[in-house]
């Protein structure tokens, strides 16, 4: 998405872990978990993403990813299907709700190279989402990010999926039932994985692509969230998420000249009036 202000070359990332490469505390750490993972008896909470849970039968530490937050209802505890991964994980397989699980193509590191996020964009939609301190209320920021297309592998996933993300910027983290509205939320254009051709089906990734967006902050404290979105039901599309970053925006050159013409006119006005 284009129409972003420009942020400064220099520009001062105020997220962190944009590149999920912390985990558990430990920089550059991978983690190949998800959350609520079935191990055929009961939901083994040790992989969870939003770490500690409680379901009455165990307790258990999770993937902690430094920085970031997954939202997930009370009581539920199979709330997203969300990985950190890196790119040999993505093809080898790695696990899940099913031993092996894999993603279709050949999943190319990313822009930003190290782990990755993948979220199932049509199964336990739950966002993952950072609160960002210390910002100017009026002030435009821009959310830059890589990402692709893809999808999960198996015998009865034979149909292209088509992949997109939601991006919020509000005061409070987006919600599973959360649409574009062009102000707070905003959405990437869609991206497909896998082709049909003459009733054959193929697994393909998309490639990885960049997205910018600008977001003007409502207050001094807001919440950037990312949720997946993908079709059609039953056809696994996962949205592939790296390199996020946010900066404050700076005006335009066109922007600031005319900004300074009117306060150069001003002062002027001013001047004439004091002299009068």
């Amino acid at each position: 998405m284009t129409g972003a202000l420009p942020a400064p070359a220099n520009a001062q990332n105020l997220l962190t872990n944009g590149s999920f490469d912390g985990v558990n505390g430990t920089a550059g750490s991978a983690w190949a978990g998800c959350v609520g993972c079935w191990n055929g008896s009961t939901y083994t909470l040790t992989q969870q993403l939003d770490g500690s849970t409680n379901n009455s039968v165990n307790t258990a530490t999770g993937g902690l990813l430094t920085g970031w937050t997954m939202t997930n209802p009370t009581g539920n505890f199979n709330s997203n299907y969300t990985f950190i991964l890196t790119a040999s994980q993505a093809t080898s397989g790695f696990a899940g709700n099913q031993l092996g699980l894999s993603l279709g193509g050949t999943i190319g590191a990313s822009p930003n190279g190290g782990n990755f996020l993948a979220m199932d964009g049509g199964y336990e939609l739950q966002s993952v989402y950072q609160t960002i301190g210390g910002l100017t209320p009026g002030a435009t920021y821009v959310v830059s990010f890589s990402w692709g297309a893809a999808q999960q592998l198996g015998a009865s996933y034979n149909q292209p999926v088509t992949d997109s993300w939601l991006v919020g910027f509000d005061t409070t983290a987006m919600s599973s039932a959360a649409t574009a509205n062009g102000t707070t939320i905003k959405s990437t254009s869609s991206m497909t994985a896998g082709s049909l051709v003459g009733g054959s089906f193929t697994p393909t990734f998309s490639g990885w692509t960049q997205s910018q967006m600008s977001f003007v902050a409502s207050s001094t404290s807001m919440v950037l969230s990312f949720l997946a979105q993908g079709s059609p039901a039953g056809q696994p599309p996962f949205s592939l998420l790296d390199g996020v970053s946010l900066t404050r925006a700076v005006p335009e050159p066109a922007t600031s000249t005319l900004m300074l013409c009117g306060l150069a006119g001003l002062l002027g006005l001013r001047g004439k009036r004091r002299r009068a």
